[in-house]
């Protein structure tokens, strides 16, 4: 996982499969990233699998700070979408989309 923090807002970029056993250092970076500036976008386009786990870690994160993912591969927004949490979220196409939101 990557995180840069030369934005507005630090971005998590993880890449590959993340399960049980990943999750928990997902959830530990973004919240170590949002820690002090109010949120953190996750750049999820190099998701290549993501289970429960993961939905939980980024369930917690959305409750502790302003958490927006970005360019959501497709089969992770089926999961979104079947669970509900499409609408919980804050979704963006891009990256970009994600950064330029000027909401607090």
């Amino acid at each position: 996982m990557t995180a840069a923090a030369d934005r507005a807002l630090p971005v998590v970029a993880p890449q590959g499969d993340f399960d049980m056993q990943i999750a928990p250092s997902l959830s530990m970076e973004l919240l170590t990233a949002a820690d002090g500036v109010g949120g953190v976008v996750l750049d999820a386009s190099g998701i290549t699998f993501a289970d429960s786990a993961v939905l939980h870690a980024l369930v917690e994160t959305h409750e502790r700070t302003d958490l927006r993912i970005a360019a959501v591969p497709a089969h992770l927004r089926r999961v979104l979408s079947v669970t509900g949490l499409e609408t919980v979220f804050h979704l963006y196409p891009t990256l970009e989309a994600a950064l330029a939101d000027t909401r607090s």
